[in-house]
């Protein structure tokens, strides 16, 4: 599978509401497209009170630049989605680990996402997806993790504000 040339838009709808209309974020040089479910009534066997109605079609509709069809899925983000579920057990409210400060509950998403992105080789890849998007070209460990997280401390400490990841 080839990588498209272009960066695609992000499909969750919270991030894609505030970057709507923003042509700084990206330039206007991004690929988007929607998808939209159809759904209809589901089979007599098949209904119960827990039943999903039943998915009859999709219907894709391009946005913003030329998105290749064959990228224009929700597997993406829908496998983001359950990694961050099954990976962070603090993303559900019954668990002893639960963030109920919203500031404690971003430093966690920030380390997470640090991980996967720079430290987390990935099967399909065999890469971090940092490395396969050229932003770094060394693998970092966790002590890079800490090391950034320390700067970015330090920062606040003696009035600079320039974090930089190893390249």
């Amino acid at each position: 599978m080839t990588t498209p040339k272009r960066l695609p838009r992000p499909r969750d709808p919270v991030q894609l509401g505030k970057l709507i209309g923003d042509k700084g974020a990206f330039g206007g040089d991004i690929d988007y497209a929607q998808i939209v479910k159809l759904y209809g009534p589901s089979p007599e066997s098949a209904k119960g009170r827990y039943s999903p109605s039943e998915c009859t079609g999709i219907k894709k509709t391009p946005i913003e630049g030329k998105p290749d069809p064959k990228y224009i899925s929700t597997s993406y983000s829908e496998r983001q989605n359950l990694n961050i579920r099954m990976g962070k057990r603090r993303m559900t409210r019954l668990m002893n680990a639960f963030s109920k400060k919203t500031a404690n509950h971003a430093h966690m998403m920030a380390i997470y996402f640090m991980h996967y992105n720079f430290v987390r080789i990935h099967q399909t890849l065999r890469v971090t997806p940092a490395m396969a998007a050229n932003v770094t070209s060394k693998l970092l460990e966790m002590s890079n993790m800490v090391k950034v997280v320390d700067d970015w401390e330090g920062s606040f400490n003696d009035g600079r504000y320039n974090i930089s990841v190893p390249t």
